[in-house]
């Protein structure tokens, strides 16, 4: 099971690199359109390109932050409780995370399969295929590790 969780990190720490490329990139064209404004010249299609970095950019982010528990957690009760109920109730955000996500997977699969060849930006003419495709892959990843999650909590090991 260590070997898999390892596996998991790396592919996700290695997505990692990729959203800040797509992060820097928003960052790029929003510096690039501030600065071109300022001599009566405006980007064309500045707002597309940073509006088709975000979904990479969030995926990616919102796995690793899975990943390393890098999530609000309130910790008022379940830590006083006994250690068979901490499973149960860690077992169930899980699975209730899963099924959640699962659901935006399936309806984004289903977006992305009707639109697939049609639908392009306004200005450009990029399409959105792709970036919708890293934002599936995004949430697909967040199911996986969810799922590590709850083998690790239902075989008595937790991950940190």
């Amino acid at each position: 099971m260590d070997y898999i969780v390892g596996i998991a990190h790396r592919i996700i720490e290695g997505s990692v690199c990729v959203a800040s490329v797509a992060l820097l990139g928003s960052v790029l064209v929003i510096v690039v359109s501030v600065v071109t404004r300022r001599f009566g010249w405006a980007l064309p299609g500045a707002y597309e390109l940073t509006e088709l970095m975000m979904p990479v950019t969030i995926g990616v982010a919102l796995a690793y932050t899975t990943m390393t528990k890098g999530h609000i957690v309130m910790t008022f009760l379940v830590p006083r409780l006994p250690q068979k109920i901490q499973r149960v109730i860690e077992s169930f955000d899980c699975i209730v995370g899963i099924g959640v996500i699962a659901a935006l997977v399936w309806a984004g699969a289903g977006l992305l399969h009707e639109r697939w060849a049609v639908e392009r930006t306004d200005t450009l003419g990029i399409p959105f295929a792709p970036f919708r495709t890293a934002w599936l892959v995004g949430l697909v990843t967040i199911c996986l590790v969810l799922s590590l999650d709850l083998v690790m909590v239902l075989s008595k090991r937790r991950s940190k």
